[in-house]
């Protein structure tokens, strides 16, 4: 959706600002700028033209969070308003229940938010087209909907609970490139081992069920996973921890696993390149490693 809109150009340059924010949760000027191909003084008359001449009737569309200063400058992190946000799902059709993004999230969204923009940075808009990023909630709702459909058709006697449901995987964010799919996870160093390992087994389990003595493949999500987090220290913890999971899953001595998604673990900065060679040499050679050097990609 968000790169449907930001090539929209029939759309106007603050509603399009509107639901890019709706897409991503938190922005700060300078990723809306970088994902909209826009210089930040764009960026800020249209968050004010919002102001101006969508806030008359005394309903706020755009609040912000403060991110301190740079350089005497204060720096905000935008988001809509609950009420912006049921302006737009009426507009989108949408009638499940979206709740605004939790300040107490905001460097997470933030992390993924500028994921998305430094890939769109280093493609150029001539590349927008070859790409597809979906949120949280689409990704989610994505996952649901292969999952009950694979579990149903297996098993079509077999009642799915909510509680079952629940502990299915929701992806921070689902990226296509070129024809190749991944889940994106950002890591904001917050979460033990123990969690870390948790969230590494929803991915199996979700993939990967195993219900009544059926083991199932879901081909239809069973995307690489690729983690981004903050240092190579961290890095290398997370990729430890996995291993773990790995280890102990395969050498269960009643149900040992065979199956197992694909995780790749990055320091934020690194996953653009990775990303995109991960998509072009996909059919014409080996896997790029997890650690690429960093520049401007041509694709």
């Amino acid at each position: 959706m968000i790169l449907e809109i930001i090539l929209d150009e029939k759309m106007k340059p603050c509603d399009k600002i509107l639901q890019v924010l709706y897409d991503v949760g938190y922005a700060t000027k300078q990723q809306l700028a970088d994902i909209l191909n826009w210089d930040v003084y764009k960026v800020q008359n249209q968050l004010y033209y919002v102001r101006k001449h969508y806030e008359t009737k005394g309903q706020q569309w755009i609040d912000y969070e403060n991110l301190g200063s740079n350089m005497g400058r204060p720096q905000k992190a935008y988001c809509l308003t609950k009420y912006a946000i049921n302006q737009l799902k009426e507009i989108r059709g949408i009638d499940t229940k979206v709740k605004p993004p939790k300040p107490i999230q905001l460097y997470h969204y933030l992390g993924i938010t500028e994921i998305l923009a430094r890939l769109l940075k280093a493609l150029g808009v001539q590349n927008y087209n070859r790409l597809e990023w979906w949120s949280e909630q689409d990704s989610r709702n994505f996952v649901l909907s292969n999952y009950v459909q694979k579990i149903k058709s297996t098993l079509p006697n077999t009642q799915i609970s909510q509680s079952v449901l629940m502990k299915c995987v929701a992806p921070d964010a689902y990226l296509r490139v070129l024809r190749q799919s991944f889940w994106i996870e950002f890591d904001n160093n917050t979460e033990n081992g123990k969690k870390l390992q948790d969230r590494y087994m929803r991915y199996v389990n979700t993939m990967f069920p195993r219900k009544n003595g059926h083991n199932m493949i879901l081909k239809q999500i069973d995307f690489p996973v690729i983690w981004i987090t903050k240092s190579e220290t961290r890095r290398r913890f997370m990729e430890m921890k996995w291993d773990e999971v790995r280890t102990k899953s395969m050498n269960d001595i009643k149900n040992p696993r065979t199956n197992f998604p694909k995780m790749y673990f990055l320091v934020e900065g690194n996953e653009t390149q990775f990303l995109i060679e991960y998509a072009k040499q996909l059919a014409n050679g080996p896997v790029p490693s997890a650690t690429p050097k960093n520049s401007r990609i041509g694709m």
